[in-house]
C-alpha cells in the first residue's frame, strides 16, 4: 500500500473518530456544583499519601478504604485497609474519626485494599477485598478476592473465595447486601477489553459460587470497566470506565439491571462528579442522596483523596422498602392463612400469610403506589393502598391486617346504582350489566338495582367475588353513554356489610358543552374573573382526561382564540393522600390543561396557573362522589388589564 494511501485511511479514521467522540461529549451531563455539593473529606481521612476505593457502610457509619500512609502492618508505600467511623448525627457534614488500620491477619505486609462489605443477620460484618497469594494465603499468583468475617472485635482468616479467582487478575469485589452475587473486575479471557465486569451468584442448594459470567457489552467495551458497585436495592450497578467518550480518565457510570438478566446503557455521571483526571471507586448509601468516590483531581491532599458528593436525581438508586406484619382475625387476633394481592405499574405478584401466627414479608420498590388486597375464605376482603413516591430510605414498615368475618346472617346483596350530574342532580338513567367473565351477555337492569344472591360455600363466594367484574353500561337523554366497571372485591370492600343494600354513585357527563353551557358569551365579555369551565379527574392522575373533558375544552378553545382574555386555571384535590403530594398533584393537574390548551392554540403567556391542594374544595367530601368533584381543574376568564398610563 502506497504511503499516500496509509495516511489518507489514517486521517479517514481519525475524522470519524473525531467525530464520535465529539458526539459522545455533546451527550455528557453537567450538574451545577452547588447542587453537586462535592466534598473533599479533608485532613481527617486524606492525607500527602494514597487514599484509595473508599466503601461507605449504607447507613454512612463507617468508611472503609485503602491507604499507603505511615503506620500500617507493612513498610510506607504498602497499601493496607483502614476504617473511620462517622460520628455525625445527621447527614449534611460527616464528622470522621480519625483512621484505624484494620489490622492482622487482614492486613499483610504486601498489597491489601479494594474492600466490599454486607451486614449480616447476626449484625456482623462481611469483608470481601483484593490480595496477592503469599504471606501465608493461597491462590493464584496474580491478584485475588478473599473474605473475612467480623468475629467480636476481631476478623478472622481471609480464605480465598473458592470459584471466583482465576489465573489472571481477579480484584474490586462488590458483595450485594443479601449475599447472593459478587460483582468483580477482571482481565481473564473472555471479556470484551482489557479489564471487564464479571459477576457470580451464590448456590444456596450447593453452598458454592456459580461460575462468574460477564456482564456484556452493554456495560463492557473495549477499554477497561473497573470498581463496580452494587447499591443496596440490588438493581442499580455504578462503575468506572476509560472508553472512549467520557470527561476524562476513568469516569464514574451508572446502570440499572433489567429483566432476564439485561441492564441499561450506562449512564455518564457527567461534570463535575467526572473531570480530566481518573474518578472511580463510588459508593451509594442506601438513600441514595450521597456518593463516596476517590479522584486524583487538583486540589487534594494526595496523589488520590476520597469524596462525598451528592448524587443527582437521573443517578438515584431505588430503594427497596420492606412491609412486614400480621394478617389476623377481627375478634379473636389469631393468625389467618390469606393471600396477599400487589398491584402497581401493571405488575401483580401475590403472597401468603403463613400459619399459626398469619405473618407476612415482602419487599416493594419506592417511588410507586401499590394496591393491597387481602382476602381469605370466610373473610371479607382487605383492601390498602401503600404510597412510596416520597420513600428515599431503605426502611421497614411493619403493619397488621385485621380480617372480619363474612356475616352469614346476609342471604342476598341489593346493589343499587343512583346517577347523578356533576352538580350531584339525580339522572333518569337505563342501564344493563354483566358479572365478568362468568356472565356471558349482557343483562337489563331492572330499577338500576341488581339483587345478588350469596351462594351458601363461602369458598364459592370468595372465588365469585376475586374472579368477577361488574360492567355496567348507562344511557339518559342529554347524556353521554356512561361505561363503569368495579371489581367485586373492591365493591363488596367498601359495602356496608351489615346491610344487604350497597350503592354506587355513577356521575353522568352531559353531551357536548358550549357557551350557553358555562354562562358566558365570551365574544361580548367584559366582565372581572369568572368561572368558565371545569374539567375532572380521576383519583391521583395529573396527566389525563376523559374524552368527555378533552370536548369541554375542545368546545371552547376556538371563541378563546378569538379573543385576548386572560385564562386563570385552579388546580385542586380531594383530601386523600396527604398535603405534600396534593400540592404537587394540584399544580400538575393545572400545568397538563394549560399544555393541552397551548397544543390547542392557545398563547402560553395569556395563561396563568395556580396549585390549591385540597385548600378550596367545591364540596364537602363525604364520600367518593363527593370526592371526584373536588378532583378539578377550573379555568377562569378575566379582563385583559389595561396597562397604560394615563
Amino acid at each position: 500500500m502506497q504511503r499516500n494511501q496509509i495516511i489518507k485511511i489514517a486521517f479517514i479514521n481519525l475524522f470519524f473518530a473525531t467525530i464520535l467522540l465529539a458526539q459522545s461529549a455533546s451527550e455528557i451531563i453537567h450538574t451545577p456544583h452547588e447542587q453537586a455539593e462535592i466534598l473533599n473529606l479533608g485532613s481527617n481521612i486524606n492525607s500527602t499519601f494514597t487514599e484509595f476505593t473508599p466503601f461507605i457502610t449504607p447507613d454512612e457509619k463507617i468508611l472503609f478504604f485503602e491507604s499507603d500512609r505511615p503506620g500500617g502492618i507493612g513498610e510506607t508505600g504498602s497499601f493496607d485497609l483502614w476504617y473511620s467511623i462517622n460520628s455525625a448525627n445527621d447527614r449534611k457534614i460527616p464528622a470522621f474519626s480519625l483512621p484505624t488500620n484494620l489490622g492482622a491477619p487482614v492486613n499483610t505486609t504486601g498489597f491489601d485494599g479494594l474492600p466490599s462489605l454486607r451486614k449480616t443477620s447476626e449484625n456482623t460484618y462481611e469483608l470481601y477485598f483484593s490480595s496477592f497469594a503469599g504471606n501465608g494465603r493461597n491462590g493464584p499468583l496474580e491478584s485475588n478476592i478473599y473474605y473475612s468475617r467480623q468475629i467480636g472485635n476481631e476478623w478472622s482468616t481471609p480464605i480465598l473465595v473458592p470459584g471466583i479467582n482465576s489465573d489472571f487478575h481477579d480484584r474490586m469485589p462488590s458483595i450485594s447486601p443479601d449475599g447472593k452475587y459478587l460483582f468483580f473486575s477482571s482481565d481473564r479471557p473472555g471479556g470484551f477489553g482489557k479489564d471487564d465486569i464479571w459477576m457470580s451468584q451464590y448456590d444456596d442448594v450447593n453452598k458454592r459460587w456459580k461460575d462468574p459470567v460477564n456482564l456484556g457489552e452493554t456495560i463492557n467495551t473495549s477499554a477497561s470497566e473497573i470498581s463496580p458497585s452494587i447499591h443496596a436495592d440490588g438493581i442499580t450497578l455504578y462503575f468506572s470506565s476509560d472508553k472512549i467518550g467520557g470527561v476524562g480518565g476513568y469516569d464514574i457510570y451508572v446502570t440499572q439491571r433489567l429483566s432476564a438478566g439485561n441492564w441499561k446503557h450506562p449512564v455518564n455521571m457527567g461534570t463535575p462528579y467526572n473531570t480530566e483526571q481518573d474518578d472511580e471507586y463510588p459508593t451509594v448509601l442506601s438513600s441514595g442522596e450521597f456518593m463516596y468516590f476517590t479522584s486524583n483531581r487538583p486540589g487534594g491532599f494526595g496523589g488520590y483523596d476520597i469524596y462525598r458528593a451528592r448524587v443527582p436525581d437521573f443517578a438515584k438508586p431505588t430503594v427497596v422498602v420492606t412491609l412486614n406484619g400480621r394478617v389476623f382475625e377481627m375478634d379473636t387476633k389469631k393468625g389467618i392463612e390469606a393471600t396477599i394481592t400487589v398491584r402497581g405499574d401493571e405488575r401483580r405478584f401475590d403472597i401468603s400469610s403463613g400459619l399459626p401466627d398469619g405473618n407476612f414479608k415482602t419487599d416493594f420498590i419506592n417511588n410507586k403506589i401499590y394496591q393491597i388486597m387481602i382476602t381469605a375464605p370466610g373473610y371479607e376482603p382487605f383492601k390498602y393502598t401503600l404510597d412510596l413516591r416520597t420513600s428515599h430510605e431503605s426502611k421497614i414498615i411493619s403493619m397488621d391486617f385485621p380480617m372480619k368475618k363474612i356475616n352469614h346472617s346476609i342471604n342476598s346483596y341489593n346493589i343499587v346504582l343512583q346517577f347523578i350530574d356533576k352538580d350531584g342532580q339525580n339522572v333518569e338513567a337505563r342501564s344493563i350489566y354483566q358479572f365478568s367473565p362468568d356472565d356471558k351477555e349482557m343483562k337489563k337492569m331492572d330499577k338500576n338495582s341488581i339483587v345478588l344472591n350469596v351462594p351458601k360455600s363461602i369458598t364459592s363466594w370468595n372465588s365469585f367475588l376475586e374472579r368477577n367484574t361488574l360492567n355496567i353500561i348507562a344511557e339518559a337523554d342529554g347524556f353521554e353513554d356512561k361505561n363503569y366497571s368495579v371489581s367485586m372485591l373492591s365493591l363488596m370492600d367498601r359495602g356496608k356489610h351489615d346491610s344487604n343494600t350497597i350503592i354506587i354513585p355513577i356521575e353522568m357527563s352531559r353531551t357536548g358543552v358550549n357557551q350557553s353551557d358555562a354562562g358566558v358569551d365570551l365574544n361580548n365579555f367584559k366582565g372581572n374573573l369568572t368561572l368558565l369551565n371545569t374539567i375532572y379527574f380521576e383519583l391521583d392522575v395529573a396527566n389525563k382526561i376523559t374524552e368527555n373533558e378533552i370536548q369541554k375544552l375542545t368546545v371552547i378553545v376556538e371563541a378563546l382564540k378569538k379573543s385576548d382574555i386572560i385564562i386563570e386555571i385552579h388546580g385542586h384535590t380531594d383530601r386523600q393522600g396527604g398535603l405534600q403530594k396534593n400540592v404537587k398533584l394540584s399544580n400538575d393537574r393545572a400545568d397538563f390543561i394549560k399544555n393541552l390548551l397551548v397544543q390547542k392554540g392557545i398563547p402560553a403567556e395569556r395563561m396563568i396557573t395556580f396549585g390549591h391542594n385540597y385548600s378550596r374544595p367545591a364540596v364537602k367530601e363525604v364520600n367518593e362522589a363527593t370526592r371526584k368533584k373536588n378532583r378539578r381543574v377550573e379555568i377562569f376568564i378575566k379582563k385583559k388589564q389595561n396597562n397604560n398610563m394615563e
